[in-house]
């Protein structure tokens, strides 16, 4: 594996206690800070979250993105308009925690024109929050549409490479069509040597990542191990 630093994805910290929010947060100082909205939903208050990072940037800073659940393509089976209204308590969770950055997931393959109206709508909701968009299988997988959200949005991408693989995406075709800048962060099931989840995508996560020198920031996102496993590995 490259020698890259490698952080935390908000999967990773969802079950997270708030004082091993705190040693993650000082021991490793990530860049990005991902929290996924099931971390708060759970047993950790949004109120000493919040208090947690403005403690934590008074000693260093750091970027937040909130990983919602989102679905743009069935709206969870109910009409869009109601659907927006239970995006918007996603929403502002993110903005009470000074997010920078809102993870969101397209869904199915639906008409381009309908994704793009309704993440228009979404937008006007989460600004001044950025939209940024996981692929992760869905309307978002396809090169055409990828060149929409590039050309039509100034949406950024976070790269999943388990995900890429699932998708059926190819990595040169991506490498091609998306520029360095417009990718926010990576997603790896894979940490250093000592936790190999995805064999699969290991090689071309290697080689996409040795290429790409100045977007680095990876994020740890094991799926089959619990947190204590994830603690004991980063050996705190």
């Amino acid at each position: 594996m490259s020698d890259k630093p490698v952080y935390l994805a908000g999967w990773a910290t969802k079950d997270f206690s708030l004082s091993e929010i705190e040693k993650y947060l000082l021991s490793y100082k990530p860049p990005i800070f991902e929290i996924s909205k099931d971390l708060i939903n759970k047993n950790v208050s949004i109120k000493d979250i919040y208090r947690l990072i403005q403690n934590m940037k008074l000693k260093y800073n750091f970027e937040i993105s909130y990983a919602g659940t989102t679905d743009f393509s069935d709206s969870s089976g109910i009409p869009f308009g109601d659907y927006l209204n239970y995006l918007s308590i996603q929403a502002s969770q993110a903005k009470f925690l000074g997010a920078n950055y809102f993870r969101i997931m397209v869904g199915g393959n639906i008409q381009s024109l309908v994704i793009l109206k309704r993440l228009k709508e979404f937008e006007e909701t989460i600004s001044p929050v950025k939209i940024i968009i996981e692929i992760h299988g869905g309307w978002e997988s396809s090169a055409s549409n990828i060149k929409q959200i590039i050309t039509q949005t100034e949406y950024n991408f976070v790269i999943d490479f388990q995900n890429v693989v699932h998708a059926k995406l190819s990595y040169q075709e991506l490498k091609y069509l998306i520029p360095p800048e417009r990718i926010q962060y990576y997603h790896s099931r894979n940490y250093s040597d000592q936790h190999i989840e995805d064999e699969e995508s290991l090689a071309e996560e290697n080689e996409w990542l040795d290429q790409v020198q100045n977007h680095r920031v990876v994020l740890w996102e094991p799926k089959q191990i619990n947190k204590n496993q994830v603690i004991e590995i980063l050996k705190w």
